[in-house]
């Protein structure tokens, strides 16, 4: 897993990436981390560079994968 990242977020305290795996996990303010498989690269690193992280994963994220 690469670093955890700690996004300006009140949806997202952390997320971290696995580029072997293509796995995203995310742990969130409210509580619970949940891991989402088949995650591509370039979608994590569109993640990364979001003005909105939590936008960003609501919109293409949570829902397909």
């Amino acid at each position: 897993m690469e670093e955890r990242l700690h996004p300006d977020s009140s949806m997202i305290e952390e997320y971290a990436y696995d580029d072997e795996m293509q796995i995203l996990e995310v742990t969130f303010c409210k509580g619970g981390t949940y891991s989402y498989p088949g995650v591509p690269e370039h979608v994590f690193q569109s993640m990364k560079d979001a003005d909105s992280v939590g936008r960003f994963f609501l919109q293409n994220i949570k829902g397909s994968y």
